[in-house]
């Protein structure tokens, strides 16, 4: 079995705006997702356990694997990879001068050789990509209105995903939209959303 992958055109890198090329991205079109349950199914087709006692057993490192790094440690799944934490630190005025917040964005992976190797050998096939259905700026502005009288709020991504279009084009309708006076921008950075205006 292959590993299917699509190519997405991406905005043409800063500094090279007078090439006339197109620039290009792949990214692979995952077949699903595979669950616990199944994990469970497949370690026990091929072991003397039973898919109960498999899961016990994930559901034990799991466990663990939260208090140690809970604790400051990396785990290392040997044949799989390490798990470490990753950290995300802002600058922010506290009213004394500029601070610094840190919090945990998160976890990075880092494959082992193993896994590395194994997918080195993974077979690629291109898919054509299906064109998204395109909305005019009408369209995907009604469609955000539809998405906030069923929401509170609506971000960027809220919008590329509805409306299928790029991180720019939900922008540029968002701020179209404030400026109009038919949105409010509340929140900041990663929290920033937009909520209906009632006139």
């Amino acid at each position: 079995m292959s590993i299917n992958y699509s190519l997405y055109p991406v905005p043409t890198p800063r500094g090279k705006e007078s090439e006339k090329r197109q620039y290009w991205s792949a990214r692979v079109k995952p077949s699903g997702t595979k669950n616990l349950k199944d994990i469970c199914k497949m370690v026990s087709s091929c072991t003397t356990f039973n898919p109960g006692e498999v899961k016990g057993v994930m559901d034990a490192l799991n466990q663990w694997i939260t208090i140690w790094m809970s604790e400051g440690y990396n785990v290392n799944l040997e044949g799989i990879g390490i798990l470490s934490l990753a950290l995300k630190s802002e600058n922010v005025e506290d009213g004394q001068g500029y601070g610094l917040t840190t919090c945990i964005d998160g976890f990075n992976f880092l494959p082992s050789p193993d896994l590395k190797g194994a997918a080195k050998k993974f077979e690629l096939k291109r898919i054509k990509r299906v064109q998204k259905e395109m909305f005019t700026s009408e369209e995907r502005k009604k469609r955000i209105i539809d998405y906030l009288i069923k929401n509170n709020s609506i971000n960027s991504s809220d919008c590329m995903l509805i409306n299928n279009c790029t991180k720019r084009v939900a922008l540029s309708d968002l701020k179209e939209m404030m400026n109009a006076g038919d949105l409010l921008q509340i929140g900041r950075g990663r929290m920033l959303m937009y909520i209906r205006a009632y006139r």
